[in-house]
């Protein structure tokens, strides 16, 4: 008898058992929840690691998918060290089959002029050509590197084929208007601004619009009408939450029709962002890759922080790593499948958890320090 007892026991807890382990499978592979549970892990199989060579195998998937593209874009966090290495061999890839003759920067345009100089100087003046670019400001360890890395690239490329550098730098608001227009008052000779003095006690965006909406007809005399059309645009831009995209996108404007390499700040080229959309407005076939960044840090205004965007699996040493969305269509079509089998839709944001998670084409940044600033060479 108490061999049947226990022969019952341990059929029932067989069963118990494969019922929760059937229970799990279900629930990690058949729900949306579970599918974003093992998505990092799908990242680390699908992705592979960056090679200092000059094959760009990492990339074959990017050649076909990018064939009628014009403008490209890649969103890196520039206060990231490797970040620096990623552009530098998206730059290299993106010139080879692609042609680009551009490398945009948020940098300002002296430091554009600058870095050029260090792009066309002769190997005799190279030097003293770098060491004038990084006197005239103040440099990452890591930018610098950058820049002679990219003159020694430059330097491979035939005459017609050379790189330059543009500036893609975006003012705050706070500088392309308050600052503006208290740089303005304090220097009116008129004393027109008399009425509208105490704008250059603002410091505030928020505060300052207040304060113009208020004196309308004011700043409208002192500014001219075409001056306070464009302050009253920027205002607009600023209180819809879409100023850098349109600042960045009047940057952008002139350059297009150039095949041109753009390195722009990450939330850029999300997916969500409306940026792409204003980008093809204008005409131009943009081509779209993202840095995510696992265990790393960033230098921030409160100092270096950490930066993870994604704990990438079985991924502990300083690497980069690359996958294509060709590579992973495979998966989000399987998890599209899952959040919404009657394809109609979920509004609960299922659907876009994994499809917005970066943009089709990513690089996987993993375990780089901060950038840091140390003595200017």
């Amino acid at each position: 008898m108490k061999e049947k007892n226990s022969a019952h026991f341990r059929r029932a807890a067989i069963f118990i058992a494969a019922a929760m382990i059937v229970q799990a499978i279900f629930v990690v592979f058949f729900t949306p929840q579970g599918l974003r549970t093992v998505y990092p892990y799908v990242l680390r199989l699908k992705s592979e690691e960056i090679e200092d060579d000059s094959s760009f195998a990492e990339y074959y998937d990017l050649r076909n998918e990018f064939a009628d593209a014009d403008a490209f874009f890649l969103g890196a966090d520039l206060s990231v060290a490797d970040s620096y290495k990623v552009i530098l061999d998206y730059i290299r890839f993106t010139k080879r089959y692609f042609d680009i003759s551009v490398v945009a920067l948020r940098v300002g345009e002296m430091s554009a002029e600058k870095i050029n100089a260090c792009l066309n100087a002769p190997d005799d003046a190279l030097e003293a050509a770098i060491t004038d670019f990084t006197t005239s400001g103040r440099y990452t360890t890591e930018f610098i590197a950058f820049v002679r890395s990219l003159c020694e690239f430059n330097k491979t490329l035939p005459p017609k084929r050379k790189l330059s550098v543009k500036s893609i730098y975006v003012e705050s608001v706070e500088s392309a208007v308050v600052g503006r227009v208290s740089s303005l008052i304090m220097s009116d000779p008129s004393g027109m601004a008399g009425e509208i003095s105490y704008a250059i006690s603002i410091s505030a965006a928020s505060e300052f619009f207040d304060y113009f909406d208020e004196h309308a007809a004011a700043f409208e005399a002192f500014l001219g009408a075409e001056q306070y059309a464009r302050f009253v645009e920027t205002e607009a831009h600023y209180r819809a939450g879409d100023y850098n995209e349109w600042a960045l996108c009047e940057k952008i404007a002139p350059t297009l029709g150039v095949p041109t390499l753009y390195v722009v700040d990450p939330s850029i080229a999300s997916p969500q962002n409306a940026f792409r959309y204003a980008i093809a407005a204008l005409g131009a076939k943009g081509a779209f890759v993202q840095v995510k960044y696992s265990g790393c840090q960033t230098l921030s205004s409160a100092g270096v922080v950490d930066k993870n965007d994604v704990d990438l699996p079985f991924a502990s040493k300083r690497s980069i790593r690359f996958v294509s969305g060709e590579r992973l269509e495979g998966f989000r079509s399987f998890y599209r499948f899952v959040a919404d089998p009657s394809g109609k839709g979920r509004k609960d944001g299922e659907i876009e958890a994994i499809d917005s998670f970066a943009t089709r084409d990513m690089f996987i940044v993993i375990g780089s320090p901060a950038v840091s600033y140390g003595d200017k060479k």
